[in-house]
């Protein structure tokens, strides 16, 4: 599976990074980064990890899945990504050529 990315309003970036960190540490995964960009890293069952970064923009943030699961589709992924972050699904996800 391609890499691709979304984009997803949120109404506070620092909180909504912080939730995504949480989400993600409680999920056995790392996320590092600041309030312009970063990355992160899930473990998942029958995949090596979901991978991927992030990069601010207003109240903005762009999460760009780099190393995708073949067990669920870039819509699954964002709309779990917006949950993380407790954001808005704003565009995508659209496949990196």
């Amino acid at each position: 599976m391609k890499a691709y990315y979304f984009s997803l309003q949120v109404e506070n970036v620092n909180a909504a990074l912080t939730k995504g960190k949480a989400q993600i540490e409680a999920r056995n995964g790392t996320f590092t980064g600041n309030d312009v960009s970063g990355s992160f890293s899930i473990p998942a069952p029958f995949f090596s990890h979901i991978g991927g970064l992030y990069a601010v923009q207003g109240n903005v943030v762009t999460v760009t899945i780099t190393n995708p699961p073949g067990f669920a589709s870039p819509q699954f992924v964002a709309n779990q990504s917006a949950t993380f972050f407790g954001g808005t699904l704003q565009t995508g996800p659209t496949e990196l050529s």
